[in-house]
């Protein structure tokens, strides 16, 4: 139970930092910070076609992907059950003011 909470929190985490611009960015810097060093340097971990840093940013997707997903599920689930809690709330007010106007007009 508590993998499964910890893997909810780790892809809403995911989902949040994913789709911020502060991951489009530090992703920019980290890629192009790979690129410069192994271009400038004097040791180079990974020449020209960038095959590692290829091999990571693909290993990166396929784990983003599913983790998004799963945090955008669980955001809706969320959502879902405000949405349903908002509606239960106005219809209950909404029958309140039924009866308001019922005894208003047997006032009358």
């Amino acid at each position: 139970m508590r993998i499964k909470k910890a893997l909810k929190h780790l892809a809403n985490f995911t989902a949040n930092f994913m789709g911020s611009w502060w991951s489009v960015f530090s992703f920019l810097v980290i890629i192009l910070s790979w690129i410069t060093f192994n271009t400038l340097s004097s040791v180079r971990i990974d020449p020209f076609p960038y095959a590692f840093l290829n091999l990571i940013l693909g290993v990166l997707a396929a784990l983003t992907g599913p983790l998004v997903l799963i945090g955008n599920s669980s955001q809706d689930k969320r959502h879902q059950k405000l949405v349903q809690s908002i509606y239960a709330m106005e219809k209950k007010q909404m029958k309140e003011k039924e009866e308001e106007e019922k005894e208003k007009e047997k006032e009358k």
